[in-house]
């Protein structure tokens, strides 16, 4: 899967704030981080995830958006990384039709009980998003 990403213009992550065992595209700053065999530690239901045909005739599976709201959140909740809040705020308003009752469990999973759905969105309209 390296070379692959290499031979595809990603860099191995070298930004400061960013884990190193990705690679991201430098052109669009999107990033890619290849897990092991259990999604979000095994919290995330796997038949959610969008499945995506890749050139190369493979498919890539990417977790459902409601997994990477929680993620990022919960990264923001967390104080090391203020900046996910945009990055929540956008996942929000690009995707009106989340299931909120997955994505609610899934913050509270994440967090520890420490951010409801509720909280997160007054975060998002309290940060101006």
């Amino acid at each position: 899967m390296a070379r692959a990403l290499v031979d595809a213009g990603f860099r191995p992550e070298d930004r400061a704030g960013h884990l190193t065992r990705g690679f991201y595209d430098p052109e669009t700053s999107i990033g890619v981080e290849a897990v092991g065999s259990r999604l979000f530690d095994g919290r995330a239901d796997e038949r959610r995830c969008i499945a995506i045909s890749a050139v190369a005739g493979g498919l890539l599976r990417i977790p459902a958006i409601e997994d990477l709201v929680a993620d990022r959140a919960c990264q923001f909740d967390s104080g090391a990384a203020p900046e996910m809040l945009l990055q929540v705020a956008a996942l929000l308003d690009a995707n009106p039709d989340l299931d909120e009752t997955y994505l609610a469990r899934r913050l509270e999973e994440e967090s520890g009980n420490r951010l409801t759905l509720a909280r997160l969105r007054r975060l998002v309209v309290e940060a101006g998003r």
